[in-house]
């Protein structure tokens, strides 16, 4: 292994891709759950 260029897996492009890809199907109930407790006045 240690003749290879060793590239740094956690990279930040797939991080932040998998981030959203987690986070677009709870935001309907991420922004419920807010109106709820009152922290936004939509």
């Amino acid at each position: 292994m240690g003749d290879q260029d060793y590239k740094d897996p956690f990279n930040l492009k797939y991080l932040v891709t998998f981030i959203l890809f987690l986070f677009i199907p709870l935001l309907p109930m991420v922004l419920s759950w807010l109106k709820y407790f009152g922290w936004i006045g939509v």
